[in-house]
């Protein structure tokens, strides 16, 4: 007993140590470079998107620019309508659908939890599998000691395409002018899903040119010029913390075009030349945290949730293309008013499409 008493009465020193030290790592704080982590997070976010959206961003315009003359030249009646819709697909390759997660500059702060199978979708890849693990670094303070922190978000799911076709509907509605001139509307309204908004809509001006060429009934000759804006937007799943949150995709088309087409009874061949004008637009928007949870590690993590890092609107990425088009097609009469019609359109992405269109108010 004296010797116990002795002992703890020579160490009152080192017992005032263990309590002060067992205190201050129970409410240590850790500090990060928090401009330094949300410059990095930010700078895999634009390589991660780039990669993600590079089909898309250059794929948009080969939808929005096809079919703008119902696959024929010839201009309508002023005060008479031509209506229906119009279907295009994207004919996107195999090779798009996918990209090399290790094949890009990622920062060594980003990794894949399980790097067996580094091929990530695209936009057109369908499902994700695979996890990515982001790891933020800093010290606990004030014992200086090393602290590391890992938070995991699902990677991007893209849409599926069955036969490697990026489909688009659009209604679409002819109304002819004096002059021989038209004017052509087509899109779709907003509409909003499970999170998703998406609306379309085109205006185009037409000419018909025919009686300064020639006499000839069945031979039409049209130029136009039209206008395109497709917008996307939806809410992510599993993503960081944080408030308002939202992935947007806006694209912007102009289309100047000639074209021209000839009609054998009930059948009539079609083409088209243009040159278009696309910019495709898409950020990442809302903030963004990543936060620290709760454990009880001593010497690794803190017992105090706290921020590491917030951004803002991490991600703004533009894509501009030009160039020139080509469209051949035929569409068959099944009557007075029915038409339907069939074409391939070549350019940066080939594109097929079809429609299915009335015709209304004509006086023959």
């Amino acid at each position: 007993m004296i010797f116990l008493q002795n002992n703890i009465q020579s160490k009152p020193n080192f017992i005032l140590f263990l309590f002060t030290f067992i205190s201050t790592v129970a409410t240590s704080q850790v500090s990060f470079n928090s401009s330094s982590l949300e410059e990095d997070f930010s700078q895999n976010l634009h390589v991660y998107s780039n990669q993600y959206l590079d089909p898309a961003l250059s794929a948009f315009g080969s939808n929005l620019n096809n079919a703008w003359g119902f696959h024929t030249a010839e201009g309508l009646e002023a005060f008479s309508f031509r209506l229906g819709v119009v279907a295009s697909s994207a004919v996107i390759p195999s090779s798009e659908h996918q990209f090399n997660f290790n094949n890009q500059p990622f920062t060594n702060r980003l990794r894949l939890a399980e790097n067996d199978n580094p091929d990530l979708p695209t936009a057109f890849g369908g499902e994700a599998t695979q996890t990515l693990i982001y790891r933020a670094e800093g010290t606990i303070d004030p014992l200086g000691a090393p602290a590391s922190y890992e938070q995991e978000f699902d990677a991007f799911s893209g849409i599926s395409l069955p036969l490697n076709l990026y489909p688009n509907v659009m209604p679409q509605i002819a109304m002819g002018l004096p002059l021989n001139f038209q004017v052509t509307v087509r899109g779709l309204p907003k509409v909003r899903f499970q999170g998703v908004s998406f609306y379309q809509f085109g205006i185009g001006l037409q000419n018909d040119l025919t009686d300064f060429f020639t006499e000839n009934s069945s031979l039409h000759i049209m130029v136009g010029a039209a206008y395109s804006l497709s917008n996307f937007a939806y809410e992510p799943d599993d993503f960081f913390q944080g408030e308002n949150q939202e992935i947007r995709f806006t694209g912007n088309s102009l289309l100047l075009d000639a074209s021209g087409s000839y009609r054998l009874a009930f059948l009539e061949f079609y083409a088209r030349v243009g040159y278009y004008a696309n910019l495709a637009e898409f950020g990442v928007n809302g903030t963004y945290r990543f936060e620290t949870e709760e454990s009880s590690a001593v010497g690794s993590s803190p017992l105090v949730d706290q921020t590491v890092f917030e951004v803002e609107d991490p991600v703004s990425l533009d894509r501009s293309n030009a160039g020139i088009l080509f469209n051949v097609g035929a569409r068959v009469a099944l009557g007075e008013i029915l038409s339907v019609g069939i074409g391939a359109n070549f350019a940066n992405y080939t594109s097929l499409d079809a429609s299915l269109f009335f015709e209304l108010g004509k006086s023959e």
